[in-house]
């Protein structure tokens, strides 16, 4: 490993440390706002911890993982500052998975770390962030070399529209650092998406594709590729006065791999 690469690791390392939360989209839980607008009043601070229950984590195109995952958060909001952990796990292997293929799709795992700021640009709210995929199936946690590491850093910018006069999204994702055999820097990933509202249901069409050779997300080939197209809807079910239990439902299609898949979640 190069003197370059040692630097370049140690330092995206020490920009996720102290982060301790792509969610079936790209688009990040916005950070809650101050309560006040007092310039010198110190910034609301609030932790979020949460865990959904999901039949398939479907990331951008990608069915990843042949069994029900369960995906667990939690999150520092500091003002408009969010550090966060997230991850996703199988609550079960697929009956024909042996335990040789343990570690392959049908026991696929994920945690994720990353860091946003949400801006908000009176139309809208603007969120840069970076975030760390790590798959434990891959390699240890520590493992910062270029040639074996596990880990994929990505650098996003999303744009959320106010949901009532631009109900509309768009976000834009670059693969900065991973593992040279697997060739993932480098790769780009735009979607677009609309909400709207159907009979109580909160509603949105999305699209996303790649530029190009984009092997992060699933692309190959030289060229422009539509990877992720669908449609999710959301909804909470009140149990009582005081809770209610979030469900959501999503259908996706990937014209580029002709894959269509569908995925039914409930959060806490």
């Amino acid at each position: 490993m190069s003197a370059r690469s040692i630097f370049t690791a140690l330092a995206l390392l020490a920009a996720t440390a102290s982060a301790p939360l792509a969610q079936d989209n790209d688009t990040p839980p916005e950070a809650p706002l101050p309560e006040t607008a007092d310039a010198d009043a110190a910034p609301a601070v609030s932790v979020d911890a949460g865990v959904t229950l999901t039949s398939r984590f479907i990331y951008r195109g990608i069915n990843l993982g042949q069994a029900p995952q369960v995906q667990p958060s939690l999150a520092l909001n500091v003002g408009d500052f969010q550090a966060a952990v997230w991850s996703s796990h199988p609550v079960a292997r697929p009956s024909d998975q042996s335990a040789e293929t343990l570690a392959g799709a049908g026991n696929y795992r994920e945690v994720n770390v990353w860091l946003l700021y949400n801006l908000d640009v009176g139309v809208g709210t603007l969120t840069p962030y970076v975030q760390n995929h790590y798959n434990p199936n891959n390699g240890p946690f520590f493992d910062l070399d270029n040639e074996t590491t596990a880990h994929a850093f990505q650098g996003q910018l999303t744009f959320r529209g106010d949901e009532r006069s631009a109900p509309v999204d768009a976000m834009v994702g670059y693969v900065f650092f991973g593992n040279d055999d697997a060739d993932v820097v480098g790769s780009v990933y735009l979607e677009g998406g609309y909400s709207f509202d159907v009979s109580g249901l909160a509603m949105r069409a999305f699209a996303g594709g790649v530029p190009g050779r984009s092997p992060f997300n699933g692309v190959t080939e030289s060229r422009a590729q539509i990877t992720n197209v669908g449609l999710s809807a959301s909804r909470d079910i009140r149990l009582s006065d005081e809770f209610s239990l979030p469900l959501g439902v999503q259908f996706v299609v990937n014209p580029y791999t002709e894959d269509a898949f569908a995925a039914v979640s409930v959060s806490l």
